[in-house]
């Protein structure tokens, strides 16, 4: 509600705006007189906007004794047009506190208010507070997808409540991502994964403000690195052995002195106690010779033979 009014007020200290400050249990407006009393009072009440009124209800207060009305009905219009009239309601009687009295009004649209009230014999009325209930439209607070693709083609498993995708493609291009939110008030803001070193985003704000954000990872098939495959065919080498020098050993001499050898099956020592490359041709020859892998140890210079 923006705005009360009444005719009557006990005093400007007892206004109809008190009947809409929230609190139930104060005495708000009063139409309390000296000499003769009111036999009706009404209390009027302009909506902020066309409202569904569902109901209306009314909080007396006791002022030393029963200061509330006999009946009231509650009323409603669209501005400029003719008030609706309801039907009576008896307010009863009762030895303390004061009266809480509920009107059902049934969706009925309305941006206009009152409270009509038919005065016991000789006694004025306080009110306490009037609650007006209804309807009206709010901003959605959804933020889900309802679709989402990537290159036209939809996400496999997609749900609007699961935000983490991975998604494999062919190609080394990067795809364009798509999607449609539930609300189609809501709006939809993309990052693309070529903007985002393959992690594109969709981010949907509901028209409430609310947020939520998918996040979709893209691996391109076929595009990360490949092990290097063995040399086959005739006159391929395969791959040197390396073998850790960790004991006193001979090696038959296949192929010169130790440590000069450069070609094809020569052995190249390191250091007095460190690994050296076999080629696999020698190695082979010392396993036929000695019917194990030895492992070598360098001799220092000037040792003999």
């Amino acid at each position: 509600m923006t705005s009360a009014r009444a005719l009557t007020p006990e005093s400007p200290s007892y206004g109809v705006e008190r009947t809409i400050n929230g609190v139930t249990g104060d005495k708000g407006w009063s139409n309390w007189r000296s000499g003769t009393k009111n036999t009706t009072d009404t209390l009027s009440y302009d909506l902020a906007e066309r409202t569904q009124v569902r109901h209306a209800s009314v909080q007396f207060y006791r002022d030393g004794g029963a200061t509330w009305p006999q009946r009231l009905r509650v009323e409603h219009r669209l501005t400029g047009g003719e008030w609706s009239t309801g039907s009576w309601v008896d307010v009863p009687a009762q030895d303390a506190g004061a009266p809480l009295i509920d009107v059902p009004l049934g969706d009925v649209d309305a941006d206009e208010v009152r409270v009509v009230m038919e005065a016991r014999p000789a006694t004025h009325i306080v009110v306490s507070e009037v609650q007006i209930f209804g309807l009206r439209p709010s901003a959605s607070p959804v933020s889900d997808l309802a679709r989402l693709t990537v290159d036209g083609e939809p996400v496999a498993g997609f749900a609007a409540d699961t935000t983490e995708y991975r998604v494999v493609v062919e190609g080394t291009g990067w795809p364009r991502l798509a999607a449609i939110a539930v609300d189609r008030d809501a709006a939809v803001r993309i990052t693309q994964p070529d903007a985002g070193d393959g992690t594109g985003t969709v981010t949907v704000t509901a028209p409430d403000g609310s947020e939520r954000t998918y996040t979709v990872t893209i691996e391109r098939a076929g595009t990360g690195p490949q092990p290097s495959p063995e040399p086959s065919g005739p006159g391929a080498s395969p791959s040197p052995s390396l073998v850790s020098s960790t004991s006193p050993s001979a090696v038959p001499n296949a192929g010169g002195p130790a440590a000069s050898g450069t070609g094809s099956g020569a052995l190249a020592a390191t250091g007095a106690d460190a690994s050296i490359w076999v080629a696999p041709a020698l190695l082979g020859a010392a396993v036929a010779a000695a019917g194990v892998v030895l492992l070598v140890r360098r001799r220092p210079r000037g040792t003999a033979e």
